[in-house]
């Protein structure tokens, strides 16, 4: 099985007030921080080593992980956190996994799934070993980002970073912000990526599967009937956390 990387490097600085004293992943729902709420479904899921990349604010985030004392947990401190966008503190966590030949799943931390929809994407995780990334709803005015393209067969033949609207994209399904990279990628997805931050560290993770997807073949695994929201301000964050309790999960 992969091991998995959470990554918590960033400052969260569009989402002041509420950051001003929290890391963003340290945000609660219902009393519990939101990196709390990922390590508890991803431990119940998959017993493989987690690896969380820190930066902003790292001694919050230091007193939650090493809480768990039962688990394969560590920590990796990106000292430059400032200057990345977040494709370092990715080479930063696979470099400090124990078993990278087995593939890892990579979890940005700004995420909010109700516990069926990590079922799901640990059950595929779990019973293959190909590449794949998550997608929940369509690219349209309101929901900008990180999207793929795929083919009949499910297989991506394009991907793309557009915070903007383009209408070239609308309809795209939109990235959720976890991939799972499979044994047979790694050893591309990890020269493509070193190769890119020799240029600049200012590039999101995805950008070595934008530019060498073909060298990296991947599918999408679409989650839309699950409650999965992640955000980028004060107001996304409140309504998602909003529609979790709404839904009254036990």
């Amino acid at each position: 099985m992969k091991p998995n990387i959470l990554l918590a490097a960033g400052s969260g600085s569009r989402m002041s007030p509420l950051t001003d004293k929290t890391h963003k992943s340290m945000l609660e729902v219902n009393g519990v921080p939101l990196l709390k709420m990922i390590i508890d479904n991803i431990s119940e899921l998959n017993d493989q080593e987690i690896v969380v990349v820190t930066g902003h604010k790292s001694e919050q985030i230091n007193d939650l992980v090493n809480s768990y004392k039962h688990l394969n947990i560590s920590i990796v401190y990106n000292c430059r956190y400032q200057d990345d966008v977040n494709i370092y503190s990715v080479n930063l966590g696979v470099s400090k996994l124990n078993n990278v030949s087995n593939g890892y799943n990579i979890i940005e931390t700004d995420i909010i799934l109700e516990p069926a929809c990590w079922q799901k994407i640990y059950q595929n995780i779990n019973q293959s070993e190909d590449s794949f990334w998550i997608t929940h709803g369509k690219y349209s005015k309101s929901l900008t980002g990180g999207i793929v393209h795929a083919n009949v067969t499910g297989m991506i033949d394009g991907i793309a970073y557009a915070p903007s609207y383009m209408p070239v994209y609308e309809q795209w399904p939109k990235m959720l912000g976890i991939v799972s990279v499979g044994p047979n990628q790694v050893e591309e997805d990890i020269q493509i990526r070193k190769a890119l931050i020799l240029k600049s560290i200012k590039q999101y993770y995805l950008t070595p599967w934008v530019i060498g997807f073909e060298k990296l073949p991947s599918r999408i695994l679409d989650v839309s009937e699950y409650y999965a929201k992640s955000f980028n301000d004060e107001d996304a964050f409140n309504d998602a956390c909003s529609q979790f309790l709404n839904l009254k999960i036990k």
